[in-house]
Order: C-alpha cells, then structure tokens, then sequence
C-alpha cells in the first residue's frame, strides 16, 4: 500500500501506511546541517520513549512500533480529535470526557512526563474514550511548573466551568501530588502567566 501524506506541519510531516502512522520530522534549512540532524534525532528518540512510557503505563496513546533516525513509526488511533466533536457532545459526556482527560493527565505527570502542548487537537476521541497523541513537545520532569503548564493548556480550551472541574477531579483523583500542581497553575493565572481561557456559562 502506498503512503499517504495526511498532514504537514512547521515540525514534521505525518503519513499513513496502512494501520500504521509514520512521523518524519522536517529539516531545518537555517541551521547547521549535522547539528540539525542530531537533534531531529534526540528529539524523535524522546517522542518514542514517551509513547512507550505511556503506552506501558497503560495510558490511552498508540502503541510505538519503532524509531528510526528522524522518523517515528506508531500505531492508528481511529476516531475523532476532540477538536472536532467536543462541542457536539452532551455535557454529560463532556464531564464524563474531562474527567478522563483528567486521569490520563495524571497518569503522564505520574511517569514523570509532560505533554507540553495538551490542546483539543491532540486528543483522538475513539469510542467515546480519549487517547492523547503528538508528543513532540514532551518533556520528562517533575518541576511542577511544567506541569501547570498542561493544565493551563486544556483551562484555556475549557474555559471556567462545570468541565473543567471534571478534569482537576480526574487529575486529583490520579495523581497524589495533583494539589501542589494545581495550586501552583492558580498562582500562575493569577501573575497572569497564561493567556485565559473562555469563560462557560
């Protein structure tokens, strides 16, 4: 079967090959030929540890199938991204949804990991269940700052309401040092760190 471009961005560009994802990492013209290379290497071996990681921990993601120099190859999630049938749902499901989201955070921040860019459009919607995707801004820490950082991400999409809370309830209710995090993105928004979020009604 022949490979299929189905999106192209700044960072990489993204092929299917059957139920297989391919990830190959764009060059970056403006910078040294060698050292571009080394760290599209270092940071597609970082992405394929954090899908291992992850998948071993049992958090909802596709399954690494192997790293090579700048590619990455990785299993389908069929479905939907969330920032596409999220505001079609009903908000029983969206809490039910945000509370998953909430968990699978949890579950990441437990291993150590940060998504780093947590956003609608990294999150596959399969079933009714949300498998996170798209790990290129990762980073292994237990700063907590970095954490809030992920929490910060998903407030702005969610807004202040009813499903965002059924997140931090996931969050908290998976992760033992969830308070501190929390506390430290409340600290956060209120030096107006981040951008805010809507407001739900």
């Amino acid at each position: 079967m022949r490979m299929e471009l189905i999106a192209k961005g700044a960072e990489a560009q993204i092929y299917r090959d059957g139920d297989v994802i391919i990830k190959v990492r764009n060059e970056k013209k403006y910078r040294n030929e060698s050292l571009d290379a080394s760290l599209r290497r270092g940071r597609t071996k970082k992405e394929g540890t954090a899908l291992r990681k992850c998948y071993e921990a049992g958090i909802p993601c596709p399954e690494l199938i192997a790293v090579e120099g700048d590619s990455i190859r990785m299993s389908i999630i069929p479905g939907e991204r969330m920032s596409e049938t999220f505001n079609g749902l009903t908000q029983k499901e969206k809490d039910k949804c945000a509370g998953m989201i909430g968990r699978m955070l949890a579950g990441m921040h437990s291993i150590g990991l940060c998504h780093g860019d947590l956003a609608p459009t990294n999150i596959i919607i399969y079933r009714g269940k949300p498998h996170v995707i798209d790990f290129g801004l990762c980073e292994f820490t237990t700063y907590h700052e970095k954490m809030a950082a992920d929490i910060a991400v998903m407030h702005k999409s969610l807004g202040d309401g009813q499903t965002f809370k059924s997140l931090l309830d996931g969050y908290i209710e998976g992760y033992k040092e969830a308070g501190q995090v929390i506390a430290r993105w409340k600290r956060n928004c209120e030096r107006g760190r981040y951008k805010k979020g809507k407001r739900q009604k």
